[in-house]
């Protein structure tokens, strides 16, 4: 389950029985029991159910009133595990990006060749880890042109590297050359944003070839669709391609490998991603931080918490999902020395010198001292902090994170309806995503009790499928809506 075990380890009272005027615990919550708060008689946010943000669905006071309070970060801790699950990709929502990797395939089978290209999915969408707004990224591997690179680099190390540099550049603009002239060599990203114009222009808000940057991709957006299934006109799901990279997909299975190593990667990495999604910082070609940069973050923060754990002597760490958030913030907003030091991941976690004589080549900036350096754990020369140009404010908005958590936290903990909602703005996607939630229940309720539900969720809207009577009506059987009429 996310996030593994409960945490706040040691809080008096917890898991035992009632104290005097207190509730009883409830069911258990990621494999232990979590106390409830009991309410105030004069408690303002008591019967307010609209002062709650989405992941919640009940309010529990933090301070004052009789009986035993549950303490704020196992609070916080359920509040991550219902934020997660409620942000967690939904059936329809994978079935809806299936069927456009499907198209695109399909498109580029047709493009290139059926046996000539093989289309594979990486980041966030491969690891499970996205957003309702997360794009999809996608790599196209020609094996022609990849035969080609491989016979081609001769050289190895520096010399190599500058080789290949010199080469891709050289390709590059013969494919733009050969674009411009009319030339029947040209550029695949062209080729696939021509396919993409004479195939897809109905169904686009946004087509770009991005060819001026380090990775050249195919960036396009994919028209929303109303509950009647046609295209609504608003943005939709926004699509990346390129072309002939390997790391992508062992990135990817690199994130999956640390997820089943560490529980509490996944819950941590959806709050995370929203956190920076929220305030804008989630786009590296902006200066942010990506979705890899950040897991491993976040991973290189838990190698490190369990060392220290183990060589206290207290084994394996409670894993409380408040502290861990709230320590994260702490390490990257206040105590790590950005000028200083870089982040490996490799060797179960290491800090190393960004000054060293076999590191300042590759991770010391000299124009940005305090940039963020992280070693790519395929290319150990490749600094995946390195388009992160504002880290700074990063760092900043940690820090702040960081200091309002802790004044809900620590004691005496400010009063707070949601301790996560104060650094999480709700969002109208969160809204519909609890709706939706609501009606699944509704639907499984009835199923439960016998009921044929007919099923009106397409895609990302509603749509009505089918008719209101199901077939024992139609046969001239009592069906549910007899049997709801005469319970009535």
């Amino acid at each position: 389950g996310d996030g593994g075990g409960a945490g706040a380890g040691g809080d008096k009272g917890e898991g035992e029985g009632n104290d005097e005027g207190g509730d009883v615990d409830e069911g258990a919550r990621q494999g232990e029991y979590f106390s409830r708060a009991s309410y105030r008689d004069d408690d303002p946010y008591r019967n307010d159910a609209a002062a709650l943000p989405p992941w919640m669905e009940d309010y529990h006071c933090t301070s004052g009133g009789r009986g035993r309070i549950t303490p704020p970060l196992v609070l916080l801790h359920n509040e991550i595990v219902d934020f997660a699950r409620l942000m967690e990709p939904r059936d329809d929502e994978m079935q809806e990006r299936e069927e456009i990797i499907e198209r695109i395939k399909n498109l580029a089978q047709d493009t290139f060749g059926k046996d000539k290209c093989e289309v594979m999915v990486f980041g966030s969408q491969a690891t499970g880890l996205f957003l309702p707004t997360s794009d999809i990224d996608l790599v196209i591997h020609l094996p022609g042109e990849e035969e080609e690179n491989e016979g081609d680099d001769k050289g190895d190390g520096k010399e190599g590297k500058e080789s290949d540099r010199i080469k891709d550049q050289r390709e590059m603009e013969e494919w733009k050359g050969g674009s411009a002239g009319g030339s029947s060599k040209s550029s695949p990203l062209r080729l696939l944003g021509d396919a993409l114009r004479r195939h897809w222009i109905d169904d686009l808000t946004y087509l770009e070839v991005v060819e001026a940057t380090r990775v050249p991709i195919v960036k396009f957006t994919l028209k929303a669709h109303s509950p009647s299934g046609t295209a609504s006109g608003t943005d939709g799901i926004s699509v990346d391609i390129c072309f002939n990279q390997s790391t992508g997909a062992n990135s990817a299975q690199l994130v999956r490998t640390f997820m089943t190593s560490m529980p509490p990667l996944r819950p941590l990495t959806f709050v995370l991603k929203y956190f920076m999604a929220a305030r804008g910082l989630n786009e590296p070609y902006t200066g942010g931080v990506g979705s890899f940069l950040l897991q491993m973050m976040i991973v290189s923060f838990l190698q490190h918490r369990e060392r220290e754990e183990f060589k206290a002597g207290r084994g394996q760490s409670v894993l409380n999902l408040g502290s861990l958030l709230l320590e994260f913030f702490e390490l990257y907003g206040v105590d790590f020395n950005y000028a200083t030091t870089g982040i490996s991941v490799r060797n179960d976690g290491e800090y190393f010198a960004k000054g060293a004589k076999d590191r300042r080549e590759h991770f010391w900036v000299a124009t940005r001292p305090f940039s963020l350096a992280l070693e790519n754990p395929f290319e150990i020369e490749a600094d995946v902090g390195r388009p992160s140009y504002r880290i700074m404010i990063v760092q900043k908005s940690f820090e702040v994170a960081f200091r309002t958590l802790l004044a809900h936290v620590s004691e005496p903990p400010v009063p707070a309806v949601s301790i996560l909602a104060s650094i999480l703005p709700p969002t109208e996607e969160m809204l519909k995503r609890t709706t939706l939630r609501k009606v699944d229940a509704i639907e499984q309720g009835l199923k439960a009790s016998g009921y044929n539900v007919v099923k009106r969720i397409t895609g990302r809207g509603r749509g009505k499928e089918g008719s209101d009577m199901d077939e024992s009506e139609e046969e001239g059987q009592e069906g549910p809506s007899q049997k709801r009429s005469r319970v009535r």
